[in-house]
């Protein structure tokens, strides 16, 4: 797939096997079931191996997004690792993870992060049962060191709280297809309208935008261009409250 879509590839070969993470949908009801491998430890070497490829690609990259899990053995810091590489050479970081991983990559400083509810009621000890109290979680993340923090709602969008202020995305109501893949969509969106230099309310349209086209298809990571140019008119996106530093 990667080859089809001429994506430029960059790995850092391991001695393990890679893990596989298979999803199975139903097609009668498009309910999805996934099976998650947890995946071997990665040595010592290995993990220096990859920060050095991944130090030695930073100069050409515009955004950096760092998506799921770590792998066993690297150390709990990893994600901080390397947000502050990236932030060394004036490279924004994109964080979407969850856990530990999150909680202490929070406080060295990256562009966004994009935790759904349940990730937020890791955090912060608590579930937030109202967009006001999403908002407040989110203040506190920022304040603890995140640049801009997107809450994603499922059905119900993205909550985003950012220096120019706290929105939330709607997502149109549309035939749901396939929703695997729909996080990762979304932030994709943010990346591209980072580097682009979009404003929130533009920004937070077109990653909404993105992860709604893909519930569209049964293509997982997929959308069609024109499913897209009309979500982009169909999107809302209302401002809560005013900026905040």
């Amino acid at each position: 797939l990667i080859n089809e879509e001429n994506i430029e590839k960059h790995f850092t070969r391991v001695k393990s096997e890679t893990r596989c993470c298979v999803n199975v949908r139903d097609r009668q009801t498009n309910r999805s079931t996934e099976f998650l491998e947890p995946g071997q430890p990665v040595a010592e070497d290995e993990t220096e191996a990859f920060l050095r490829a991944y130090a030695a690609l930073l100069p050409s990259a515009d955004i950096v997004t760092i998506s799921g899990s770590m792998p066993k053995g690297v150390p709990p810091d990893f994600y901080g690792t390397m947000i502050k590489k990236a932030k060394e050479q004036g490279k924004p970081v994109i964080l979407d993870s969850s856990g530990e991983a999150l909680r202490l990559a929070i406080p060295c400083g990256p562009a966004l992060i994009k935790p759904n509810k349940d990730e937020i009621c890791q955090l912060m000890g608590r579930k937030p049962a109202s967009l006001n109290e999403l908002a407040g979680a989110s203040d506190a993340l920022r304040r603890m060191g995140a640049g801009a923090v997107a809450v994603s709602l499922g059905r119900d969008g993205v909550l985003v709280n950012c220096a120019e202020g706290v929105f939330r995305g709607i997502t149109p109501d549309i035939p749901v297809v396939n929703t695997v893949g729909c996080g990762d969509s979304m932030v994709a969106g943010f990346a591209v309208s980072m580097a682009r230099h979009k404003v929130a309310e533009e920004a937070i349209r077109f990653a909404v935008a993105v992860s709604t086209a893909n519930a569209l298809t049964a293509k997982t990571g997929f959308f069609r261009k024109e499913d897209l140019n009309n979500l982009l008119n169909m999107v809302k996106v209302e401002r809560l409250t005013g900026g905040t530093v």
